[in-house]
Protein backbone atom coordinates (compact mmCIF):
# COMPACT_ATOMS: atom_id res chain seq x y z
CA UNK A 1 0.00 0.00 0.00
CA UNK A 2 1.41 3.72 -0.42
CA UNK A 3 1.48 5.32 2.61
CA UNK A 4 -0.69 8.53 3.18
CA UNK A 5 1.61 10.31 4.93
CA UNK A 6 5.63 10.40 6.48
CA UNK A 7 4.93 9.39 10.19
CA UNK A 8 7.66 11.24 12.39
CA UNK A 9 8.26 9.60 15.57
CA UNK A 10 9.98 11.72 18.32
CA UNK A 11 11.62 9.54 21.14
CA UNK A 12 13.82 9.39 24.23
CA UNK A 13 14.22 8.20 27.67
CA UNK A 14 11.32 10.14 29.10
CA UNK A 15 11.28 13.55 30.26
CA UNK A 16 13.56 14.41 27.58
CA UNK A 17 11.92 16.85 25.60
CA UNK A 18 10.36 14.26 23.28
CA UNK A 19 6.45 16.90 23.42
CA UNK A 20 8.46 19.88 22.93
CA UNK A 21 9.86 18.94 19.29
CA UNK A 22 6.06 17.90 18.11
CA UNK A 23 5.06 20.92 19.48
CA UNK A 24 7.43 22.75 17.59
CA UNK A 25 7.25 21.11 14.06
CA UNK A 26 3.23 21.05 14.43
CA UNK A 27 3.42 24.32 13.90
CA UNK A 28 4.83 24.20 10.60
CA UNK A 29 2.12 23.76 7.97
CA UNK A 30 2.78 20.55 6.29
CA UNK A 31 2.85 19.30 9.71
CA UNK A 32 0.49 17.21 12.11
CA UNK A 33 0.93 16.98 16.00
CA UNK A 34 -1.02 16.79 18.67
CA UNK A 35 -4.77 15.48 19.62
CA UNK A 36 -2.97 13.31 20.99
CA UNK A 37 1.05 13.94 20.84
CA UNK A 38 1.30 10.30 21.94
CA UNK A 39 -0.46 7.42 20.23
CA UNK A 40 0.37 5.07 22.53
CA UNK A 41 -0.97 2.30 20.59
CA UNK A 42 1.88 1.36 18.40
CA UNK A 43 4.44 1.00 20.82
CA UNK A 44 3.09 0.54 24.00
CA UNK A 45 2.60 -2.99 26.02
CA UNK A 46 0.10 -5.69 24.18
CA UNK A 47 0.16 -2.53 21.08
CA UNK A 48 0.45 -3.04 17.29
CA UNK A 49 4.64 -4.27 17.87
CA UNK A 50 3.93 -6.65 20.22
CA UNK A 51 0.62 -7.98 18.47
CA UNK A 52 3.42 -8.74 15.24
CA UNK A 53 6.24 -10.10 17.04
CA UNK A 54 8.57 -12.01 15.12
CA UNK A 55 6.69 -11.38 11.83
CA UNK A 56 8.39 -9.01 10.99
CA UNK A 57 11.80 -10.97 10.64
CA UNK A 58 9.07 -13.16 8.98
CA UNK A 59 8.42 -10.52 6.17
CA UNK A 60 12.16 -9.90 6.44
CA UNK A 61 13.27 -13.22 5.39
CA UNK A 62 10.34 -13.94 2.71
CA UNK A 63 11.95 -10.43 0.35
CA UNK A 64 15.32 -12.00 0.76
CA UNK A 65 14.08 -14.66 -0.40
CA UNK A 66 12.40 -13.74 -3.04
CA UNK A 67 15.69 -11.57 -4.01
CA UNK A 68 17.72 -14.71 -3.97
CA UNK A 69 15.19 -16.86 -5.63
CA UNK A 70 13.36 -13.83 -8.36
CA UNK A 71 10.46 -15.24 -6.92
CA UNK A 72 7.54 -13.33 -5.38
CA UNK A 73 6.15 -14.02 -1.77
CA UNK A 74 3.89 -11.76 -0.13
CA UNK A 75 4.30 -10.36 3.43
CA UNK A 76 0.94 -12.65 4.23
CA UNK A 77 3.64 -14.13 7.12
CA UNK A 78 1.90 -16.86 9.47
CA UNK A 79 1.10 -15.18 13.05
CA UNK A 80 1.87 -15.82 15.87
CA UNK A 81 -0.23 -13.78 18.60
CA UNK A 82 -3.29 -15.76 19.29
CA UNK A 83 -6.77 -14.76 19.16
CA UNK A 84 -6.47 -13.31 22.63
CA UNK A 85 -4.03 -11.25 22.10
CA UNK A 86 -5.89 -10.03 19.13
CA UNK A 87 -8.53 -9.16 21.42
CA UNK A 88 -6.47 -7.40 23.86
CA UNK A 89 -5.04 -5.10 21.80
CA UNK A 90 -8.82 -4.21 20.73
CA UNK A 91 -9.47 -3.67 24.30
CA UNK A 92 -6.34 -1.87 24.93
CA UNK A 93 -7.07 0.73 21.76
CA UNK A 94 -11.03 1.19 23.11
CA UNK A 95 -10.31 1.89 26.66
CA UNK A 96 -6.78 2.45 28.10
CA UNK A 97 -5.37 4.23 25.38
CA UNK A 98 -8.63 5.68 23.65
CA UNK A 99 -9.28 8.14 27.25
CA UNK A 100 -7.77 8.63 30.66
CA UNK A 101 -7.31 11.67 32.20
CA UNK A 102 -4.81 13.81 31.09
CA UNK A 103 -1.15 14.97 33.37
CA UNK A 104 -3.26 18.54 34.38
CA UNK A 105 -6.31 17.40 34.02
CA UNK A 106 -9.14 16.93 31.12
CA UNK A 107 -8.93 14.50 28.93
CA UNK A 108 -6.07 12.75 27.17
CA UNK A 109 -5.92 9.89 24.50
CA UNK A 110 -7.05 8.76 20.87
CA UNK A 111 -10.51 10.27 21.63
CA UNK A 112 -8.86 13.95 20.95
CA UNK A 113 -8.47 13.52 17.52
CA UNK A 114 -10.38 10.41 16.40
CA UNK A 115 -14.34 8.73 16.14
CA UNK A 116 -15.10 5.87 18.10
CA UNK A 117 -17.27 4.40 15.58
CA UNK A 118 -14.43 4.46 13.12
CA UNK A 119 -12.37 3.35 15.12
CA UNK A 120 -14.31 -0.05 15.71
CA UNK A 121 -15.11 -0.65 11.65
CA UNK A 122 -10.97 -0.59 11.34
CA UNK A 123 -10.36 -3.07 14.18
CA UNK A 124 -12.92 -4.94 12.71
CA UNK A 125 -11.72 -4.99 9.07
CA UNK A 126 -7.99 -5.39 11.01
CA UNK A 127 -9.01 -8.80 12.90
CA UNK A 128 -10.95 -10.01 10.02
CA UNK A 129 -7.79 -10.06 7.83
CA UNK A 130 -5.08 -10.44 10.79
CA UNK A 131 -4.59 -14.15 10.79
CA UNK A 132 -4.25 -14.27 7.00
CA UNK A 133 -2.26 -11.36 6.16
CA UNK A 134 -0.78 -10.60 9.88
CA UNK A 135 1.87 -7.59 8.83
CA UNK A 136 -0.29 -5.93 5.63
CA UNK A 137 -3.09 -5.89 7.93
CA UNK A 138 -1.30 -4.20 10.95
CA UNK A 139 0.30 -1.66 8.86
CA UNK A 140 -3.26 -0.82 6.81
CA UNK A 141 -4.31 -0.30 10.04
CA UNK A 142 -1.82 1.67 11.13
CA UNK A 143 -2.06 4.29 8.72
CA UNK A 144 -5.71 4.32 7.70
CA UNK A 145 -6.65 5.00 11.55
CA UNK A 146 -4.22 7.55 12.15
CA UNK A 147 -4.81 9.36 8.60
CA UNK A 148 -8.72 9.56 10.00
CA UNK A 149 -7.65 11.88 13.13
CA UNK A 150 -9.62 15.12 12.95
CA UNK A 151 -7.53 17.38 12.50
CA UNK A 152 -4.73 16.30 10.03
CA UNK A 153 -5.94 17.72 6.99
CA UNK A 154 -3.96 17.01 4.14
CA UNK A 155 -0.25 17.27 6.71
CA UNK A 156 2.46 15.26 4.98
CA UNK A 157 4.15 14.26 8.15
CA UNK A 158 2.36 13.27 11.08
CA UNK A 159 4.75 12.96 14.54
CA UNK A 160 4.20 10.87 17.39
CA UNK A 161 5.72 11.84 20.49
CA UNK A 162 5.59 8.69 22.76
CA UNK A 163 8.96 8.60 24.53
CA UNK A 164 9.39 4.98 23.64
CA UNK A 165 9.48 5.44 19.70
CA UNK A 166 13.23 5.45 20.16
CA UNK A 167 14.15 2.04 21.80
CA UNK A 168 11.44 0.14 19.82
CA UNK A 169 13.09 2.37 16.40
CA UNK A 170 14.40 -0.91 14.57
CA UNK A 171 11.09 -2.96 14.83
CA UNK A 172 9.30 0.68 13.90
CA UNK A 173 11.31 1.05 11.12
CA UNK A 174 10.98 -2.55 9.63
CA UNK A 175 7.51 -2.25 10.28
CA UNK A 176 6.75 1.99 8.35
CA UNK A 177 9.81 1.49 5.98
CA UNK A 178 8.83 5.48 5.55
CA UNK A 179 9.43 6.39 9.02
CA UNK A 180 11.45 9.20 10.24
CA UNK A 181 13.25 9.52 13.84
CA UNK A 182 13.97 12.35 16.58
CA UNK A 183 16.31 10.85 19.44
CA UNK A 184 15.45 13.97 21.99
CA UNK A 185 18.47 13.61 24.36
CA UNK A 186 18.53 15.56 28.09
CA UNK A 187 21.21 16.02 30.25
CA UNK A 188 20.64 13.00 32.55
CA UNK A 189 20.90 14.33 35.93
CA UNK A 190 17.58 16.93 34.70
CA UNK A 191 15.69 13.40 33.10
CA UNK A 192 16.35 12.14 36.80
CA UNK A 193 14.82 14.79 38.78
CA UNK A 194 12.22 15.26 36.31
CA UNK A 195 11.51 11.53 36.28
CA UNK A 196 11.50 11.39 40.44
CA UNK A 197 8.92 13.55 40.74
CA UNK A 198 6.84 11.30 38.23
CA UNK A 199 3.99 8.65 39.45
CA UNK A 200 5.28 6.01 36.52
CA UNK A 201 8.91 6.56 37.51
CA UNK A 202 10.86 5.55 39.52
CA UNK A 203 11.11 7.30 43.05
CA UNK A 204 14.65 6.44 44.47
CA UNK A 205 17.56 8.30 42.70
CA UNK A 206 19.90 5.31 42.74
CA UNK A 207 17.87 2.98 40.93
CA UNK A 208 17.15 6.15 38.96
CA UNK A 209 20.61 6.17 37.41
CA UNK A 210 20.57 2.68 36.40
CA UNK A 211 16.75 3.48 34.92
CA UNK A 212 17.97 6.02 32.85
CA UNK A 213 21.47 3.83 31.80
CA UNK A 214 19.45 1.23 30.30
CA UNK A 215 17.01 3.56 28.86
CA UNK A 216 20.07 4.80 27.05
CA UNK A 217 21.55 1.75 26.13
CA UNK A 218 18.55 0.46 24.64
CA UNK A 219 18.14 3.66 22.42
CA UNK A 220 21.53 3.08 21.14
CA UNK A 221 21.21 -0.40 20.29
CA UNK A 222 18.16 0.22 18.83
CA UNK A 223 19.14 3.31 16.60
CA UNK A 224 22.28 1.67 15.44
CA UNK A 225 20.46 -0.19 12.82
CA UNK A 226 18.46 2.47 11.34
CA UNK A 227 19.80 4.59 8.23
CA UNK A 228 21.57 6.89 8.74
CA UNK A 229 19.21 9.51 6.97
CA UNK A 230 15.91 8.60 8.67
CA UNK A 231 17.22 9.59 12.31
CA UNK A 232 17.77 13.10 13.66
CA UNK A 233 19.88 13.50 17.10
CA UNK A 234 18.57 16.76 19.10
CA UNK A 235 19.81 17.82 22.29
CA UNK A 236 17.39 19.68 24.39
CA UNK A 237 20.08 21.72 25.98
CA UNK A 238 20.90 22.59 22.14
CA UNK A 239 17.57 22.96 20.89
CA UNK A 240 16.30 25.46 23.28
CA UNK A 241 19.92 27.37 24.62
CA UNK A 242 22.37 29.47 22.44
CA UNK A 243 22.65 26.63 19.35
CA UNK A 244 18.77 27.26 18.73
CA UNK A 245 19.37 28.80 15.42
CA UNK A 246 21.35 25.65 14.00
CA UNK A 247 19.07 23.19 15.61
CA UNK A 248 15.78 24.73 13.98
CA UNK A 249 17.92 24.77 10.84
CA UNK A 250 18.73 20.99 10.75
CA UNK A 251 14.92 20.17 12.25
CA UNK A 252 14.09 22.15 8.57
CA UNK A 253 16.30 20.24 6.64
CA UNK A 254 15.54 16.50 8.40
CA UNK A 255 12.04 16.59 6.79
CA UNK A 256 13.19 18.84 3.85
CA UNK A 257 11.04 21.59 4.96
CA UNK A 258 10.63 25.51 3.84
CA UNK A 259 10.94 28.27 6.63
CA UNK A 260 7.26 28.74 8.41
CA UNK A 261 6.43 32.02 10.52
CA UNK A 262 4.33 30.34 12.96
CA UNK A 263 7.25 27.13 14.08
CA UNK A 264 9.57 30.59 13.89
CA UNK A 265 7.40 32.99 16.09
CA UNK A 266 6.84 29.29 18.35
CA UNK A 267 10.68 28.82 18.57
CA UNK A 268 11.43 32.49 19.82
CA UNK A 269 9.08 32.91 22.06
CA UNK A 270 8.40 29.77 23.69
CA UNK A 271 11.17 27.42 23.37
CA UNK A 272 14.08 29.06 26.14
CA UNK A 273 15.99 27.45 28.72
CA UNK A 274 13.88 28.51 31.62
CA UNK A 275 10.28 26.90 30.02
CA UNK A 276 12.67 23.74 29.57
CA UNK A 277 13.98 23.51 33.20
CA UNK A 278 17.38 23.12 32.52
CA UNK A 279 19.35 22.58 35.06
CA UNK A 280 17.02 21.66 37.55
CA UNK A 281 19.07 18.71 39.13
CA UNK A 282 20.99 21.79 41.08
CA UNK A 283 18.07 22.80 43.34
CA UNK A 284 16.72 18.91 43.94
CA UNK A 285 18.23 17.86 47.33
CA UNK A 286 17.49 14.19 46.70
CA UNK A 287 20.42 14.21 44.22
CA UNK A 288 22.87 14.69 46.82
CA UNK A 289 26.69 13.79 46.84
CA UNK A 290 26.10 10.66 46.80
CA UNK A 291 23.85 10.64 43.62
CA UNK A 292 26.32 12.79 41.90
CA UNK A 293 29.19 10.13 42.80
CA UNK A 294 27.43 7.25 41.11
CA UNK A 295 25.63 9.30 38.43
CA UNK A 296 29.18 9.83 36.97
CA UNK A 297 30.40 6.47 37.00
CA UNK A 298 27.44 5.75 35.01
CA UNK A 299 28.47 8.40 32.75
CA UNK A 300 31.98 6.97 31.94
CA UNK A 301 30.47 3.48 31.67
CA UNK A 302 28.50 4.67 29.08
CA UNK A 303 30.95 6.62 27.45
CA UNK A 304 33.25 3.89 27.47
CA UNK A 305 30.80 2.13 25.50
CA UNK A 306 30.60 4.65 22.40
CA UNK A 307 27.47 6.50 23.81
CA UNK A 308 27.42 10.32 23.37
CA UNK A 309 25.80 12.17 25.74
CA UNK A 310 23.98 15.07 26.56
CA UNK A 311 25.02 17.61 29.64
CA UNK A 312 24.03 20.70 30.86
CA UNK A 313 26.33 23.22 31.90
CA UNK A 314 27.73 22.87 35.26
Amino acid sequence: MEPKFIPVFSGGTGRSGTTLVGKILGKHPRVHAGKPYEIKFLTGRDGLLDLLGNNLNSEQSQKNNAKKFSTFFSSSSRPNATLRQVTGFHTKITQDWWQRQGKRGGTAGLVQGFDFEDLERKLATLESEYFTHPVCSTRKFFYDFIASNKYIARAEFVVDTTPTNIERSGQISQFLTNAKFIHMQRDGRDTISSVLQEPWGPSDPMKAIQWWKSKVLNAKTATSTLPSDSILDVSLEDLVGKKKEIMYAKLLGFLDLEDAQEMRNYLENEVNSENAHLGRWKEDPLLDQRFQKKFQEARKELANLGVVLSQSID
